[in-house]
């Protein structure tokens, strides 16, 4: 009688974990296939406030990787917005762009950097800051001129003014455009298309090189 109690005892715990385990999977499986694309797909090592860079292929790209010495060519801010993750950045415009798509973009060849007092400064006000200050340039359009003016941004500048204007923080000092390599010829190139006049050599500038060796950020990856 007690070892038929329990058997029968032992075939209902199993039972029981064998519906336990399908419920687990269950609810794993309806996770994956309904929540947004955006926390699918995406680096689990990537957090709101971080700042991403991307190798990518444009008609500038071979241009400012000899101007600036590094394949990361474009970046953008990290924000979390509707349960997503997603990167500010300029593009054609100022876009809030689903982390997944943005990863998808550079073929996964990318760096996340993220400020090294990250835990005591990245506060939910903080990050609020970042998107609000993000927010007073997303009607512009690209800089193709590469102006430190607010009429119009480029990545980089995007990002640097974001931290500046949302943070007070200075990731790194700007430089001049006359600073960065402008002897190749696909630099010569762009100038040449883009500027009828003289370009100018003191206008400030920040390239995603330059926010990659900012001495406030930490590389995450």
């Amino acid at each position: 009688m007690n070892l038929t109690l329990n058997l029968s005892g032992r075939k209902r715990l199993f039972l029981s974990f064998k519906q336990n385990l399908y419920i687990f999977f269950g609810i794993f499986l309806f996770m994956l296939l309904f929540m947004p694309a955006s926390v699918r797909a995406q680096d689990s090592t990537i957090r709101p406030g971080d700042i991403v860079f991307q190798a990518i292929n444009t008609k500038q790209t071979e241009a400012l990787i000899a101007a600036t010495g590094s394949i990361y060519t474009h970046c953008g801010v990290v924000i979390e917005k509707e349960g997503g993750l997603f990167v500010l950045e300029a593009l054609l415009k100022m876009s809030e762009t689903p982390l997944d798509q943005w990863l998808a973009r550079g073929d996964s060849n990318y760096v996340v950097m993220r400020l090294k007092e990250a835990e005591n400064i990245l506060t939910e006000k903080a990050l609020g800051d970042l998107s609000m200050a993000f927010h007073q340039f997303d009607e512009l359009t690209y800089d193709l001129y590469f102006e430190w003016s607010d009429e119009r941004m480029y990545c980089s500048e995007l990002v640097w003014k974001i931290f500046e204007n949302g943070l007070g923080l200075v990731l790194v000092p700007l430089k001049k455009i006359g600073d960065y390599d402008l002897k190749s010829s696909a630099v010569t190139a762009i100038i040449s298309e883009r500027f009828t006049g003289n370009l100018d050599l003191d206008e400030p500038a920040v390239s995603p090189a330059d926010l990659l060796d900012s001495p406030l950020l930490v590389r995450i990856k």
